[in-house]
């Protein structure tokens, strides 16, 4: 008897045609799997079929299908985005429920990766999920269009092009991408969880299977598809794939087996509460796509520069739109004050303690250590200041004054380091500016990198206000304003300050 393909339709969450084709086994079905295909996939890639005949001559049944908008299947691809894949991953388990025997393995490649994860709380017969290619983080795949973010700003959709067909993509997709909880998903799984990734993989790099690992709970295992491309074009490399997942699997995929819900320590550990996204704007088209984890849900003050006049929560100081800069929750009393008054105690306090450079004392210190700051996620603050401002991390140690919470270091030139420390459990309220704290760190760096790093600024929708041509202003994930001064050590806007 040999391995069969059926052709199937079931009806998708909005009453969308879905297009199937179910693998079945040649003999007895041990679980039925569904493969979750990559971002503008389809059901029929080579990847997924591969893998899907595979499983089945292993006796695992497993259902390929398109999702809306997609090959066979019906509805507006435009219209879509990750949650309604989520939901027609749903309406595919609800398929297999009814017609044949519950879901109990989802497998997700690349974007359906991450979705895989995601349906997981809303099917529960799982009994273990696999992921080939998976971002740690739906976002991940706003890299992808980068070419048209300025579009889909300004006009609130655009065309995309990955090599093949045309997709029309709206403003609505980022907006969902944006709002996804994934780590919280993948800490929260519950099952058993094998990631599968290649180390050449240069769609998604290998650094997301390390992100997943570390935050799902045990039992949660780890393949290396060594040599793999991202498609898993090679069909040498899906038979692997499908040879390693189909053993991993029948450890778990028992009919009789009550679905895991762990209790284990983490892989490597478990995070701390999701990088929570902005919520998505009112005003048309005010979205900006980010590469990086946006800052936490929470009020920030705009960030222009002191002395700018006083931005319009959305706006910078150009006009351009955007979305992250919000009114301070907190509010300050502003009292009537005398200019020439306060030139006169400036100009006092300059005569009585600023000495000429050649009669000042030497100071006391050596340098500045280390300037600490707080960090409500250590994997999104490694990523900003390492990825993003290249600044090389240094150290990374355990705090010794709060139990489980991290101190770590960042090299920010000529000795010096910028520090942070996170406080998992402990609520520390959003960013404010308040004596006692801080207002913003200078950090001077060379014209050229300047130039270099206030491009991957914008390349990385990151909101930030130029002043005097030489000083970029923007904030870091949680709100702390950061200064990028392209003077040397000592000089600032003509002044010799050392």
């Amino acid at each position: 008897m040999a391995r069969r393909t059926t052709v199937v339709a079931f009806p998708g969450a909005h009453g969308q045609s879905l297009a199937g084709s179910l693998e079945q086994p040649p003999g007895d079905v041990s679980a039925y799997a569904l493969f979750a295909h990559c971002f503008t996939c389809s059901k029929d890639s080579a990847a997924t079929v591969r893998i899907a005949r595979a499983l089945a001559e292993r006796g695992v049944a497993a259902l390929r299908f398109d999702v809306t908008g997609l090959g066979e299947s019906g509805g507006e691809f435009s219209q879509t985005n990750f949650t309604s894949t989520v939901e027609d991953l749903v309406s595919a388990a609800d398929y297999l429920r009814g017609s044949h025997q519950a879901l109990a393995l989802p497998i997700g490649h690349s974007l359906g990766g991450a979705a895989a994860i995601a349906a997981v709380e809303r099917i529960p017969e799982i009994q273990a999920v696999a992921t080939i290619g998976a971002p740690a983080d739906p976002w991940h795949v706003q890299h992808l269009l980068a070419p048209i973010r300025d579009r889909i700003a300004s006009d609130c959709k655009a065309e995309l092009s990955l090599g093949g067909p045309t997709f029309l993509i709206r403003e609505q997709f980022l907006q969902d991408l944006a709002e996804q909880p994934q780590q919280r998903r993948i800490r929260e799984l519950g099952c058993p969880l094998l990631v599968m990734h290649s180390p050449q993989d240069e769609v998604v790099g290998i650094g997301n299977a390390s992100d997943i690992y570390k935050r799902a709970l045990h039992p949660t295992s780890f393949v290396s598809l060594d040599g793999a491309d991202h498609m898993l074009t090679r069909q040498d490399d899906a038979a692997y794939a499908a040879k390693i997942l189909a053993q991993w699997a029948s450890r778990y995929l028992d009919a009789t087996r009550q679905p895991a819900r762990l209790l284990a320590g983490a892989g490597g550990h478990a995070t701390s509460d999701d990088v929570l996204r902005p919520p998505p704007t009112t005003a048309a088209c005010a979205f900006r796509a980010r590469s990086t984890p946006p800052r936490p849900a929470r009020a920030l003050s705009t960030g222009q520069p002191t002395g700018a006049p006083p931005l319009k929560p959305g706006t910078s100081a150009d006009g351009d739109q955007h979305l992250t800069a919000q009114p301070e929750t907190r509010s300050h009393i502003m009292t009537t004050t005398d200019p020439a008054a306060l030139e006169t105690d400036r100009n006092r306090i300059r005569a009585e303690h600023l000495r000429p450079a050649g009669r000042r004392p030497a100071s006391s210190a050596r340098g500045l250590h280390h300037t600490a700051l707080l960090s409500s996620d250590v994997l999104t603050t490694v990523r900003f200041y390492q990825d993003i401002l290249e600044f090389p991390l240094t150290e990374l140690i355990e705090n010794r004054d709060y139990p489980g919470s991290s101190h770590f270091f960042f090299d920010i030139g000529n000795g010096n380091l910028l520090a942070f420390f996170d406080f998992p459990g402990l609520d520390l309220g959003p960013y404010a500016e308040v004596l006692g704290g801080l207002h913003h760190v200078a950090i001077s760096v060379d014209p050229q990198r300047w130039q270099h790093l206030v491009n991957k600024l914008k390349q990385n929708g990151i909101d930030h206000v130029i002043h005097s041509e030489v000083s970029v202003y923007f904030r870091d994930p949680d709100g702390a304003r950061l200064e990028l001064i392209a003077d040397p050590l000592g000089e600032m806007y003509g002044h010799q300050v050392l």
